[in-house]
């Protein structure tokens, strides 16, 4: 049975996305950089349906791409690891609100997760 399976590529954040403004406006939580992106630190901002690009289906008709961005709010280091989750379906059923639990641990950790349709 293929599951609800999250994928997770690491790939370094450029400094060319920040963190939202609404994030920028709380003081940021003291880390230690000995349980950074190990301990669950950070509350979590979610930006929804971010378009990142488009695609053709099958039958010919245009198709939005859209993922969730979780990032951890006041966390204002530069060059942060991403993780893309994906959930399973081979692009026929299942929906990226399927898989929240691990962009939101993550995005407390210090990363910032992508989680894709």
């Amino acid at each position: 049975m293929i599951g609800r399976v999250a994928v997770a590529v690491a790939v370094v954040l450029g400094s060319t996305l920040g963190p939202p403004l609404g994030s920028m406006l709380a003081s940021p939580p003291t880390v230690s950089a000995s349980t950074r992106y190990l301990d669950p630190t950070f509350a979590v901002d979610v930006q929804r349906d971010v378009v990142y690009g488009t695609a053709t289906r099958a039958d010919g008709t245009p198709v939005t791409l859209t993922l969730d961005l979780y990032t951890p709010r006041g966390d204002l280091a530069p060059g942060r690891p991403v993780f893309v989750f994906a959930h399973g379906g081979f692009f026929v059923a299942g929906d990226k609100a399927d898989t929240t639990a691990w962009p939101t641990r993550m995005a407390q950790r210090g990363y910032v997760a992508a989680s894709i349709n």
